[in-house]
């Protein structure tokens, strides 16, 4: 199944025009566009940006892509998570949301909200507000968690799901018979499931009889899930035994490239893995460490092992693929990777967040004033933006007083990011909006 177009021949600009003009008209569709629309949201080409903000190494005029390709890839997504059962809600919900989050529809199997991350950022003084990976978070969840690398691996992964499940046990298929019937219509084209089956019935056998087979298809095919690739860990450290292999898959967690530098969830796996083993404990502190200081705070995320729902799809879809006789049809969750273990890990469960952070910085050490002495002076702007990425981490550490919710930050962070000169970006973060319930 084919999610790109090429607008290199008439016909298939024409059918490009086509299928915009009938997302526009979508009932359940339009409000997602207009909120791209009105605050000129868009893909980024490629992107290094640290998550929440800053710099961003990307090429083009203004490193997005088009807004037709914005367009297209939120609506497969939206009407996904339709055929999902999931609930769809507003965009402009912000009463107990992530602030750097657009909520598209809450599961129905957790009551998680899921949507596309926003990371805002300065090029050629410009501001952009690029639409980045799909998360997951409840209700003032102090972390947020990374679903999907972008729109198209999502849905990707949720029809191989489907397919393997048609296969094993029958039924309907309803995000494959979603997406065709909106590009029937669109394009003016009659579509069959048969017709764009993407998995011969060969591999979808396979896939069906080892959830191990399933989850190692989808690494090597489709992208990089956390859910997955920390069930390919579980299964190396309690059903294989082998803590090599286990470790080796803690790496490979940590360099691919949708997390490297950017989430601290893969870090604290590692730490907590080390853990586990013998004469590994000097180790694990210092991976803990490495957690705590190579991204946000509240990409530490959690929850994957314990909930047992699939990152891409509802738990039915997930639950149902390999038999009760595989040897990891069922396997204990990965626990003690939260935000509370890694401090634990480090001596630091008793300390405020400004105190960890500036031990975790060097703060007030020979080595940052000797550094201090070196570097030019940080802008006001500059200032502001740090400002946002303390903010965020204060609220996500858990005890500072003051930022007890993602709602007590909310106007303390628009200001900041106004302050750096992201005002649109800051008046998506202010707070006013609807409810999560």
């Amino acid at each position: 199944f084919s999610f790109t177009s090429s607008s290199s021949s008439s016909s298939s600009t024409t059918t490009t025009t086509l299928v915009l003009e009938t997302e526009e008209k979508d009932e359940k569709v339009f409000p997602y566009l207009r909120f791209v629309r009105e605050n000129g949201l868009a893909f980024p080409s490629t992107s290094s940006s640290k998550v929440g903000g800053g710099e961003s190494g990307v090429s083009g005029d203004d490193g997005n892509t088009t807004n037709n390709d914005a367009i297209m890839n939120i609506s497969r997504l939206v009407k996904t998570l339709d055929a999902l059962k999931y609930a769809l809600i507003s965009p402009e919900t912000k009463v107990g949301m992530f602030p750097l989050m657009m909520p598209i529809g809450i599961s129905p199997d957790d009551g998680n909200a899921i949507g596309f991350l926003l990371e805002p950022s300065f090029l050629a003084a410009k501001e952009n507000i690029h639409i980045g990976a799909i998360v997951k978070a409840r209700a003032n969840q102090r972390q947020i968690e990374f679903v999907a690398k972008d729109a198209t691996t999502f849905i990707r992964r949720a029809l191989l799901e489907e397919e393997v499940n048609a296969l094993k046990r029958g039924g309907l298929m309803p995000v494959r018979d979603s997406i065709l019937r909106s590009s029937s219509s669109s394009s003016g084209l009659s579509s069959s499931n048969a017709e764009h089956a993407e998995h011969d019935r060969e591999t979808l056998a396979r896939l069906a009889a080892s959830k191990h087979m399933l989850n190692a298809y989808t690494t090597q095919n489709i992208g990089s899930f956390p859910d997955v690739i920390e069930s390919l860990i579980s299964r190396h450290e309690f059903v294989k035994k082998d803590e090599t292999s286990a470790l080796v898959a803690c790496e490979f967690y940590i360099n691919r490239e949708e997390f490297t530098n950017k989430w601290a969830r893969p870090y604290a796996i590692n730490a907590r893995t080390l853990r586990r083993y013998e004469n590994r404990e000097s180790e694990a502190r210092d991976a803990a460490r490495i957690a705590l200081s190579v991204a946000p705070w509240f990409t530490l995320g959690g929850g994957y092992g314990e909930s047992g729902v699939s990152g891409s799809t509802t738990s039915r879809n997930s639950s149902s693929i390999g038999g009760s006789g595989d040897e990891d049809a069922i396997l204990p969750p990965l626990t003690g990777a939260t935000l509370e273990d890694m401090k634990k890990l480090v001596n630091m469960e008793n300390m405020d967040a400004k105190s960890a952070k500036n031990m975790l910085e060097g703060v007030g050490t020979e080595i940052a004033k000797e550094h201090e002495k070196n570097v030019p002076e940080m802008s006001e702007e500059a200032k502001a933006l740090k400002r946002c990425f303390d903010v965020l981490d204060y609220a996500s550490w858990g005890n500072e007083e003051g930022y007890e919710s993602w709602d007590n930050i909310r106007e303390e962070l628009s200001e900041s990011y106004e302050k750096a000169g992201m005002k649109r970006f800051a008046e998506i973060v202010k707070p006013s909006g609807g409810v999560m319930n």
